[in-house]
């Protein structure tokens, strides 16, 4: 009898350990995905410079709200993160300003200083998506769940916020901490880029690029993108065709933007909007490789570090971007923001393993009567 137990035993928790655990997943296997690091999703960044990466970038990010006509997107960032989005371009407003115009701020002390800040597009009074400090809270909870991850944010301060607003609204959100800083990497006034996998290392893997600041020496972490990042035209109308005249040239980093834009009255004003239908067809892969050969034909070439598009998820961009990184293209998506689906295997795991327990004790009642 004793013989038996132990062989029944022994065959219980080898079935046992093959089962799928609560997630779904066997636990060596899951232990051993886990050791293949990737960078943003892919194996082969992780050694490459961040100057030498092509990122998918979300124009307008924030401006997705239902039913209103100067949405860049029709997606959350939230779900633009889930999906594998990994650059995202952020314009800064100030809800107190009623028309919104341009002003400066000399307040540039080091302290965490904290200014009510607005992503909204062109104006709060057309659309107002949600507190800065809010997206960021998301951008933070993504990173603590993915850290594998780089991201990138540009931030149009278009109410010339100063750089102590801007990095309290990093500080508030709990990303002080996770902000990339290029002064570790610069010498004599030049910066070299560290690979994926260096910036993921240093926990620091938010970059921030901002086309206005005002105190580099206090807040290192909020870049003047001027000085790293040229940049096509943002303002191309649909139907004409898109080029690569950069704003500057010698850079180490350009983003193209590739978008259009129609002419719309909204609030008996002339807006230049964006459009769905005119998306669709800008981002397919045919139109996106048009344009990217214009700066890759240039001399020198424009490698697109940043790849711009409204309505991000019709069309090719993703499978664009991989060509561009030179690998092949694959799913990378993630559900920090939604509830993970339950496969059949686990929902049965449960139940399997008690089926099984009731199979053995079966078998050792009739063994010792």
């Amino acid at each position: 009898m004793y013989l038996f137990f132990s062989f029944a035993s022994s065959a219980l928790l080898l079935i046992l350990s093959a089962l799928p655990n609560s997630s779904g997943s066997n636990p060596l296997l899951y232990s051993k995905r886990q050791a293949e690091q990737s960078c943003n999703g892919y194996s082969d960044l992780c050694s490459r410079p961040y100057n030498k990466v092509s990122f998918l970038t979300s124009h307008n990010a924030f401006a997705y709200t239902t039913g209103n006509n100067a949405s860049n997107q029709n997606e959350p960032i939230t779900k633009q993160l889930d999906r594998g989005v990994r650059a995202f371009m952020l314009d800064l407003h100030d809800p107190d300003k009623i028309t919104n115009l341009r002003s400066s701020n000399k307040l540039d002390k080091r302290q965490t200083t904290f200014k009510k800040i607005e992503l909204c597009h062109a104006t709060c009074l057309l659309l107002d998506s949600a507190p800065f400090v809010t997206e960021l809270q998301n951008f933070k909870k993504y990173i603590d769940a993915q850290p594998n991850n780089v991201i990138t944010l540009f931030l149009e301060n278009y109410d010339r916020f100063s750089s102590a607003e801007m990095y309290g609204s990093f500080a508030q959100a709990g990303l002080a901490d996770m902000l990339f800083n290029p002064i570790t990497y610069t010498l004599n006034g030049v910066i070299t880029w560290p690979t994926l996998q260096t910036i993921i290392n240093s926990k620091k893997n938010i970059i921030v690029l901002s086309d206005s600041i005002t105190n580099q020496v206090s807040y290192p972490q909020i870049m003047l993108d001027r000085l790293h990042v040229a940049q096509t035209s943002f303002s191309v109308a649909s139907g004409s065709a898109f080029d690569c005249n950069l704003s500057q040239a010698g850079l180490e980093l350009t983003a193209v933007n590739h978008f259009v834009y129609i002419n719309q009255g909204i609030l008996n004003s002339g807006y230049r909007v964006p459009s769905l239908d005119a998306s669709k067809s800008v981002n397919s892969i045919y139109n996106i490789n048009q344009h990217v050969n214009t700066c890759l034909t240039k001399i020198p070439p424009s490698f697109p570090n940043f790849f711009a598009l409204d309505f991000y998820q019709y069309g090719d961009g993703f499978k664009a971007v991989s060509s561009f990184n030179n690998i092949a293209f694959k799913d990378t998506s993630t559900s920090v923001f939604s509830e993970p689906k339950k496969n059949s295997a686990s929902l049965l795991a449960p139940l399997y393993e008690y089926n099984m327990l009731l199979l053995y004790f079966s078998a050792f009642l009739l063994f010792i009567k």
